[in-house]
């Protein structure tokens, strides 16, 4: 019993004092983990000391960068504000300008076309004087003419029913050379009597048909020696009969017609 107290007690010696050294060693190392640790922190915060004051240093940088920048870019608006007003100042100034010299040409064009305007007036005015005062002369001479006619076709009349009287109550020996007769008649027959009266429509499309180019109004009347009256009843009653067309104041015998 007594070697075994003696042995654990010397074991338990042994113990201790490995735990002692256990100790020690943990305290040593503990010691140099603190010594790197306090290494580490130093390094640690002079690196933080120095990043802070690069990081300072490049803030401070920065926002003078920026502060330059800044004023580069006001500087760069008050130029652009500058410019911009200038050019609108010379562009109002065109604009005045090119009005100012609208409103001259347009001043000038309405002068112009106000004195073209009152010319044409001025030409109108005379060309319709002119025209009205040939249209009185064209009246006056187709009045005229209506009164020559009348006084021809009175004349007729009265030689007519002088000769017709003549005739019938035998006067004087009737329908002889020295008679006057209607211009669109024929002379005495050799029986003594009347002729056959040709009318005025058969002396008309007689003429016309002699005519292949048609003949005009006027033609018409100087060469039969029949008046304006005549020669028109005549032609509008053949016209109607459907026996002669007129084409610009040109009468002709209507194809394939007869009287």
């Amino acid at each position: 019993m007594a070697a075994l107290r003696d042995q654990w007690q010397a074991d338990r010696k042994v113990r201790q004092q490995e735990n002692a050294q256990r100790r020690q060693a943990v305290q040593a190392d503990l010691q140099g983990y603190r010594k790197v640790r306090q290494a580490d922190a130093h390094r640690t915060a002079t690196k933080l000391q120095e990043f802070n004051a690069e990081l300072k240093e490049a803030v401070a940088e920065k926002r003078a960068e920026n502060r330059q920048e800044m004023q580069d870019v006001q500087k760069y608006v008050a130029e652009l504000q500058a410019f911009t007003h200038e050019t609108l100042t010379e562009h109002e100034r065109e604009r005045t300008v090119k009005r100012e010299h609208q409103e001259q040409k347009l001043a000038k064009y309405v002068d112009e076309l106000g004195d073209s305007v009152s010319e044409y007036l001025d030409d109108v005015s005379a060309q319709r004087q002119v025209a009205t005062a040939e249209n009185r002369t064209r009246r006056q001479r187709d009045l005229q003419a209506l009164r020559d006619d009348y006084m021809l076709h009175k004349q007729d009349m009265q030689t007519f029913r002088k000769n017709l009287r003549q005739s019938v109550w035998g006067d004087v020996p009737a329908w002889n050379g020295s008679s006057a007769v209607p211009s669109h008649t024929a002379a005495t027959s050799t029986n003594g009597q009347p002729p056959k009266q040709v009318s005025t429509e058969e002396a008309v499309y007689t003429y016309l048909q002699t005519h292949s180019n048609g003949a005009r109004l006027t033609e018409i009347e100087s060469t039969l020696g029949m008046n304006r009256f005549e020669t028109v009843d005549a032609l509008r009653s053949l016209i109607q009969k459907e026996l002669v067309v007129q084409k610009n104041k040109t009468y002709h015998i209507h194809e394939g017609s007869v009287l």
